[in-house]
């Protein structure tokens, strides 16, 4: 065990952190007068409620080796509980968690689930990087739930208070995320690096940030809610385009990237529905196809002069090329294009 120097009586925040190599926990529990530890950074596996310091209200136990060495019985006065980086499989065991707690966050472990029996004081829950498969219930109190970089497939009824939900980076298909209303005061909505194939027609009023890009969505037919401030929809396979706005004269930030729209979308700038836009490496139609002709020419002249067995092998070539040339940076993100004539 390291040395720890002894803590002055005045001192109300504590660091035992910063890779101090500490391997057993500090015996803090005669110590009144502080509010606020950081053991983080260390080489801790097990974690004893009864050496707490009786005021504690902020504990940081983030990057140890804590397994399921924790206590089944927290102490009620924790309000923020950082467990970050560790190698908990499951919380099953506890069976007490802070009734003040307001902050739990528990990322880059290997929890299948969330926390079960959370308090009704929880405001904020961040869970990512794990190994999520689903979300089940959590406490009608939580406004912001973090849980991106996981491998959920099943989210039941959110919160009702939820204003923030990161659920970037997972494996949600449409059907199953928008199975019940989106929370009514939701805020900000991530939902990139998913597998949506289609969005709801309408959205909370509340909302102000939605980001659905790196998705399969195809159109996108959606009432815009008046508060809107950030849309983004880049690298989709969108060819629709057409929201109904809330107002007259809606103002956001639009992104619309790397689509297989083929209209001009400035339009929308001149009548003020948005404010900045960014279309780039979106579908030209005039100039794909020119390339689609000329590679439709090429090709004609070379199968005349090759055997059967030779042409069908570079016809699948020469339907590659067409998708290339449909959008030259979408080479192998398309589904097959309809037939060519030769």
């Amino acid at each position: 065990m390291s040395v720890v120097n002894p803590i002055p009586d005045e001192t109300l925040t504590v660091y035992f952190g910063g890779r101090s190599g500490i391997h057993i926990q500090p015996d803090l529990s005669d110590r009144h007068d502080l509010h606020t530890i950081h053991l983080n950074g260390n080489k801790l596996e097990d974690i004893r409620a009864e050496w707490f310091p009786p005021s504690l209200r902020h504990l940081n136990l983030s990057s140890n080796a804590i397994l399921l060495d924790l206590p089944a019985t927290w102490p009620d006065t924790i309000e923020t509980l950082n467990l970050d980086y560790n190698y908990i499989p499951h919380t099953k065991f506890v069976e007490h968690w802070p009734s003040s707690l307001r902050e739990l966050s528990m990322d880059g472990n290997a929890n299948r689930s969330c926390p079960t029996n959370l308090p009704t004081s929880l405001e904020t829950l961040s869970m990512a990087g794990c190994k999520l498969q689903s979300i089940d219930t959590l406490p009608y109190t939580l406004k912001k739930l973090r849980v991106n970089y996981n491998f959920i497939k099943i989210v039941k009824l959110l919160p009702r208070h939820l204003l923030y939900l990161q659920l970037s980076q997972n494996v949600l298909q449409s059907s199953i995320l928008f199975k019940y209303r989106l929370p009514p005061m939701i805020r900000v909505l991530q939902l990139d690096y998913n597998e949506l194939t289609w969005l709801p027609s309408t959205f909370p009023d509340s909302l102000e940030t939605l980001n659905v890009s790196n998705n399969t969505i195809t159109e996108f037919r959606v009432k815009l809610p008046a508060s809107l401030k950030l849309l983004q929809l880049n690298d989709n396979k969108l060819t629709v385009f057409q929201p109904t706005f809330s107002v007259p004269q809606q103002s956001f930030v639009l992104y619309i990237q790397n689509n297989c729209i083929t209209e001009n979308l400035d339009y929308l700038r001149e009548k003020r529905h948005v404010s900045t836009l960014f279309q780039g490496k979106n579908w030209n139609t005039a100039l794909h196809t020119a390339s689609a002709r000329m590679i439709q020419f090429a090709f004609a002249k070379y199968k005349l002069k090759r055997g059967v067995r030779t042409w069908a092998r570079i016809n699948t070539i020469q339907k590659e090329l067409f998708m290339v040339a449909m959008h030259p940076d979408r080479l192998g993100h398309f589904e097959p294009l309809p037939n060519w004539s030769n």
